[in-house]
């Protein structure tokens, strides 16, 4: 359920080449059949999902991990003799850059959540 899983939501860019993008795309595209490591490493790592939105060239990215478990301790269990993680990760860096504003050499950057919890109500 919800309640048992914690959302990470993280934001990047693709970089402004729209050949680079197509690319990216390309690789998402056959991402499972081609690079199965990758999800055999979120599976390692107990992520219940990871999804990736895209508008324009801004790319959104969230990580649903077990409730009461943290990103830094889960997220080095996805390379953990899985040396082609590290390289799907290499290679992604090419076609992702950070938001204006971020650091130098900073690409993901955390989005925080404006409220804490929120409830909607039924609809009748």
């Amino acid at each position: 359920t919800a309640g048992q899983w914690n959302n990470i939501i993280l934001t990047a860019n693709l970089v402004k080449d729209p050949a680079k993008q197509r690319e990216y795309l390309r690789y998402h595209a056959t991402q499972f059949a081609q690079w199965p490591e990758v999800a055999q490493g979120f599976c390692r790592a107990s992520f219940q999902q990871l999804l990736v939105f895209r508008q324009g060239r801004q790319l959104l990215l969230v990580i649903s991990i077990p409730h009461g478990e943290s990103l830094d301790e889960l997220n080095p269990k996805t390379t953990e003799n899985n040396p082609r993680v590290n390289d799907w990760n290499r290679l992604m860096q090419q076609y992702q850059e950070g938001l204006p504003g971020t650091r130098p050499g900073e690409t993901w950057v955390f989005l925080q959540p404006v409220a804490a919890k929120s409830t909607v109500p039924a609809i009748k």
